[in-house]
C-alpha cells in the first residue's frame, strides 16, 4: 500500500486502519475502533466493530494478494479523512457465497473516516459492487447499446 504522509490525526489513523487490514492484523484493526464505532457500507446499512472486522477479514481472505494504493487523500478537518483508493487483487477465496474464480480485479473506491478520542468513530465506504461482481463474472457485463 502506498503511504501518503498523514497531515492530521484522522489521516494517520485512516492509514493505520488500511495497513492493519492489509497485514491481516485484525486485533490492531479492532484496537483502532472507538467503542461507539459505526461502519456504513455501500448498501447504506450501519454495522458495528464486529461486523466491520468481519468485512475486512472477508475481503482479505477472498483476495489475499490484494494491494491498496491511496490515489488521493483529503483532510477537511483534523477529525475527518477521505481516501480515494485503488484496489487490485486475485479472487482466491470465497466471497459473499461466490467460490474462487481466479479472476483479477481492479477498482477505485472512496473511504471516509471520522475520529473521536483518537479512535475510528464513523466510517463510510463508497464502492461500486456491481463492477466488482462483473469483474468476478457473477453479473453480466452491461450491453454496449450497439446491438440491434
Amino acid at each position: 500500500m502506498s503511504t501518503p504522509t498523514p497531515t492530521s490525526t484522522a489521516a494517520a489513523i485512516h492509514q493505520d486502519m488500511f495497513d492493519a487490514a492489509m497485514r491481516h492484523d485484525y486485533e490492531r484493526l479492532r484496537a483502532l475502533m472507538h467503542p461507539d464505532y459505526v461502519f456504513t457500507g455501500s448498501d447504506g446499512v450501519e454495522r458495528g466493530a464486529d461486523d466491520s472486522v468481519a468485512i475486512a477479514e472477508g475481503y482479505t481472505s477472498a483476495f489475499p494478494d490484494a494491494s491498496l494504493e491511496v490515489m488521493h487523500s483529503w483532510t477537511p478537518t483534523p477529525q475527518v479523512s477521505v481516501f480515494e483508493l485503488r484496489v487490485r487483487g486475485t479472487h482466491q477465496g470465497e466471497f459473499n457465497g461466490l467460490q474462487p474464480t481466479g479472476r483479477r480485479i481492479e477498482m477505485v473506491f472512496c473511504n471516509v473516516v471520522e475520529v473521536s478520542e483518537g479512535k475510528l468513530y464513523r466510517e463510510r465506504e463508497y464502492i461500486d459492487v456491481q463492477s466488482l461482481m462483473q469483474q468476478l463474472g457473477a453479473v453480466p457485463e452491461p450491453r454496449s447499446g450497439t446491438e440491434t
